[in-house]
Formats: C-alpha cells, structure tokens, sequence
C-alpha cells in the first residue's frame, strides 16, 4: 500500500509546515492505515492548542546522550534492553529485527532505488527522546516505560525532528536522519488502555515518535554515549 501523505497544519521551529509520510505497518489492513492518518490529523490539529514543545526542541539542541538501547529479535517479541549495541552500515543492528544482512552490489542498488524519497531499508535503526516519552505519560495519564515505543535508542536532550536529512554522530558511529518514526495503529494498540484510546495514542505522539536512520559508518554503541551533530 502506497505511503498517504498529509500536510498538518503547524509550522517547525524555522516556520517551515512539516510534510507527513505515514508508512503503514508491513501487513496493516487498509482500515489501520485509515484510523492511523485520521489520528495523525487529530494530533497536528492539537499542537495549536497544546502547551508550548520541550524545551529540547525549542532551544534546538543538538548535542545529548544515549540513555539507553532497545532490540528485538523478530518482529511482536518483546523489546530487549542491552548496554552495547553493534551497529553495521547499510544493514542495521546485530540481532535487531530489521538487521539485513547486505552485499557490494545491493547496496549500489540501494543507492539509486529510491521511492517517496526513501531508499530501500531505511528502517535500519530508530530514535526517540525520552523527554517525549515523559510527555506523552503527562498528556495521557499512562506511565509507559522508555522501552514501550520499541524505538532502539532512546536519546536525552536531542532535537531529533531536526536531524532528518542531516548526517549526526551516535557514539563512534555516523548516522543519517532518514524520516520521522511516526506512530502506527499498531503501536496504538499496543499502548491503549480502559482510559486512552489507540487513536489517541497516536494523535498524541503524532510527530513526537522518534526518528528513522540510516547507518553510515558502523561500529559499537554504549549507554551514556554523546549524540550531536557530525563534525
């Protein structure tokens, strides 16, 4: 199913309105795409309301830490939390669900085989802040753990929605912000409670889920390691 693209109507910290890409979970029904977009409208049409965004984005920080590090090892297992991770380019994590494995000539391939502005296997490791993990638990009520997102680094103190498109450093590795991670129906689900619809869920992480990034230069990463923009 082809990406549905959305314009909320709020502007970045530039002033420039954010352009959405919602990319349906692999096997999500038509009907979850639907109640997904319908969400991320209702979450861009409260941020007119919302207080004021963190002092993280605000400020435009772009340096901070590794709190800490999430893998699973297949798709739905429980996120594993780990002190050390081994990120390879081009392919993702080691025993990460969506580590690929790739050679010389699919990674040349990879480089003019772009669609929607992504190219293939983008999805090799995401981020989230913890601060709006914290935000999401005073909006709703909930008390979600930094795990439950199921985002592999959970960040302190980057304005990670500004590092799409830009090269960032992660530890001794080098990352590129590829899209932001929106939330799915799926994790809607996931989080939803008695008191907290899935819609809600979504709508209210709607722009604040994390980033999606592609590894440039592999090698190992540690909790407490910096993150900041490559110099």
């Amino acid at each position: 199913m082809a990406p549905h693209r959305v314009r909320p109507p709020f502007t970045d910290t530039v002033g420039a309105s954010l352009p959405l890409t919602i990319s349906p979970a692999r096997g999500a029904s038509d009907r979850d795409a639907l109640d997904t977009h319908r969400a991320l409208h209702i979450g861009a049409e409260a941020e007119a309301i919302w207080p004021p965004r963190s002092g993280i984005v605000g400020q435009r920080r772009m340096s901070g830490a590794i709190e800490s590090i999430y893998i699973a090892p297949t798709g739905g297992a429980p996120m594993c939390r780990i002190a050390t991770a081994v990120l390879v380019a081009g392919a993702g994590i080691r025993g990460d669900r969506n580590f690929r494995e790739i050679n010389a000539r699919e990674i040349n391939a990879r480089e003019t085989n772009v669609r929607d502005g992504a190219t293939v296997h983008d999805g090799q490791i995401t981020l989230i802040d913890a601060v709006e993990i914290e935000r999401f638990n005073a909006a709703t009520g909930l008390a979600i753990d930094v795990g439950a997102p199921r985002r592999n680094v959970v960040t302190r103190g980057v304005a990670l929605n500004e590092l799409v498109g830009k090269r960032f450093r992660v530890g001794q590795t080098t990352l590129v912000g590829v899209e932001l991670c929106e939330p799915c129906a799926t994790l809607g689900r996931r989080l939803a409670r008695s008191n907290v619809t899935p819609a809600e869920v979504v709508a209210t992480f709607a722009h604040r889920a994390g980033l999606r990034a592609r590894i440039e230069v592999g090698g190992m990463i540690n909790a407490g390691d910096r993150v900041g923009a490559d110099t």
